[in-house]
């Protein structure tokens, strides 16, 4: 599988250490957010960002199965996340658009169907020549 990611994406030096570096940048920004801006002191917080740090730089091996953990709940994440987003959006603007342009009777596409008809193709009225072949570019 292209898209799959597994052990074997991780399974260099640099991407455990930058996963490890990456994540202990997250845990002591976010202590650091705690302490200043609600004055609460999480000291474990503070001793994971370190031990993350030191783990990353001296042995970054040993994290390979948090990373492909971290990227299997990323990618699990992302999926519902997609999938919710486009959902709101097709529920928010095109469900709403295509009420209020039924309402006031606007049709985008002037085809009706027909049991009678034969075909749906309507005659351009236009020439073709080689100045309408340059107008379209």
């Amino acid at each position: 599988m292209a898209g799959a990611t597994n052990r074997a994406d991780f399974s260099n030096n640099l991407g455990s250490r930058s996963f490890g570096l990456i994540f202990s940048a997250l845990l002591a920004f976010i202590f650091f957010i705690l302490f200043l801006v609600f004055d609460l002191l999480l000291p474990l917080l503070g001793l994971f960002s370190v031990l993350f740090l030191l783990v990353s730089l001296i042995i970054p091996r040993i994290l390979l199965p948090l990373a492909a953990l971290w990227t299997k709940l990323l990618r699990i994440v992302g999926y519902f996340n997609n999938h919710l987003i486009l959902g709101i959006l097709f529920f928010a603007i095109f469900v709403p658009l295509g009420l209020v342009m039924r309402i006031f009777g606007r049709k985008i596409i002037n085809k009706n169907f027909s049991a009678n008809q034969l075909s749906y193709f309507s005659s351009v009225k236009r020439q073709t020549d080689k100045q309408t072949i340059k107008d379209i570019f």
